[in-house]
């Protein structure tokens, strides 16, 4: 179920956005990071010491913006991207 979300320039701007306000406001250090087609990797650690948090409230923020681009947007795979996400979000016990 990986959809190479981040083919397009729309969503990679919100990973670059949501990366620099976490390092800002969260408390985040970002020490490398790279965004390929379908998922992204970084090398980061928290100020505060508590990393699940720091990524639990970084992946629910960014999650929200790409799904309302998606919405919003014109973007062809709409259909097919959302019926993906919900398939794989059941899967994972997420409704």
């Amino acid at each position: 179920g990986w959809v190479d979300v981040f083919s397009r320039i729309h969503y990679k701007d919100i990973i670059i956005e949501s990366l620099s306000y976490c390092r800002k406001e969260k408390g985040m250090e970002l020490f490398a990071y790279v965004i390929m087609n379908n998922h992204i990797h970084l090398i980061i650690r928290s100020r505060s010491g508590d990393l699940s948090a720091l990524v639990r409230d970084y992946k629910k923020y960014t999650s929200k913006q790409i799904l309302h681009t998606i919405l919003e947007i014109n973007e062809s795979r709409r259909e097919w991207m959302i019926m993906i996400f919900s398939f794989y979000g059941e899967q994972a016990g997420f409704k």
